[in-house]
């Protein structure tokens, strides 16, 4: 459970809300806010927002000497570039894959036109064991679950924008056998089993691996999720693709869960929710991370960043906002040792 909101003002934190309304600011780091008029001071401890627990997103003290020499570092297969500082990191702007599905939507600018109607906008952090998504709704998309053994796949959706009427399924409703789930998939009525939320924007659910869930139409939702494309659908309100009614039942969470607004500590990757006025500047270092501009227009280590984008970085790096910017920081955290007991 989120216990506080961060201002990015220096230094200071203001009372959750509670539940999983609005953006939960679960800054796992240590954060310098400055603005371009103040230096950075001497000591760490000095205007930083904490949370409880040990960060490994932490703030650095800029160096004394003059700004570090950019180099460019060709990729492998030289279709990319990484940008590479000497003394602060590096950062990678990811591809974004265009998908078209038949619950997207077709008045997303800049679409491709082969990608329409649009329902997926896809950056895979390859390495990061992550998957970035801008999703867009007009229709409810399958009610479905992902694994929770092999090829698992917990997942995280920030609401970008919610429409009237626009809904999420997100687990049962009561408690429900494997045969009723199935019956109620084959008549048709397995949303009726289920916990039916009208959310609103900046609302953020986390999503276990095998709760089963469903975007309803109208929803532009960001989605941050483990790298696994592992997906049994139960029920497709008609359309003709393949159900997976066996495996998915097999994997299903048949009892009502507790709603989450953001990964727990239990979770294979951790989020750290950033707002900046414009002319505000965040110093922080990563171990290996994705960042997902959900709004706003800056730099990210001298490079020009705007809203739908989504970057890798590693390091200690700058953001500065030109515009009001709105993103997320996703670390993946490393697999917990299996016991041998």
């Amino acid at each position: 459970m989120v216990t506080a909101f961060v201002s990015l003002r220096r230094g200071s934190v203001s009372p959750a809300s509670g539940g999983v309304g609005g953006c939960a600011r679960e800054l796992k780091g240590l954060v310098h806010v400055v603005n371009h008029s103040s230096p950075l001071p001497e000591r760490s401890g000095h205007g930083l927002v904490r949370t409880g627990r040990q960060p490994r997103l932490q703030a650095r003290r800029r160096p004394t000497n003059p700004g570090p020499t950019m180099l460019k570092e060709a990729d492998i297969g030289g279709a990319k570039e990484r940008l590479t500082d000497r003394h602060w990191g590096w950062t990678e702007q990811l591809e974004p894959t265009f998908v078209a599905k038949p619950w997207g939507r077709t008045d997303i600018p800049d679409a491709p036109p082969e990608a329409l109607p649009l329902g997926e906008i896809i950056y895979r952090a390859n390495g990061h064991n992550l998957i970035v998504k801008w999703l867009h709704t007009a229709e409810p998309l399958s009610v479905q679950v992902h694994p929770r053994t092999r090829r698992r796949k917990h997942e995280w959706w920030h609401v970008i924008e919610a429409r009237p009427g626009a809904y999420i399924d997100l687990g049962v409703s009561r408690p429900c056998t494997r045969d009723e789930i199935a019956a109620a998939a084959r008549a048709g009525s397995l949303p009726d089993l289920l916990n039916r939320i009208e959310p609103r924007t900046g609302d953020t659910f986390y999503i276990e691996a095998g709760t089963i869930h469903a975007l309803g139409p109208g929803l532009t939702i960001l989605e941050i999720q483990e790298d696994s494309d592992v997906t049994y659908r139960l029920f497709d309100y008609g359309r003709v693709r393949e159900l997976h009614l066996e495996q998915g039942l097999t994997e299903a969470i048949t009892e009502p869960q507790p709603i989450a607004a953001m990964p727990g500590p239990e979770a294979p990757f951790s989020l750290a929710p950033l707002r900046l006025d414009a002319g505000e500047k965040i110093e922080f270092n990563t171990e290996g991370a994705a960042l997902a501009v959900v709004a706003g227009e800056g730099t990210l280590a001298g490079r020009a960043v705007k809203a739908g984008q989504c970057w890798l970085a590693d390091g200690a790096l700058t953001i500065t906002a030109d515009a009001p910017m709105h993103l997320f920081i996703a670390e993946p955290r490393p697999p917990r040792p299996t016991s041998t007991e």
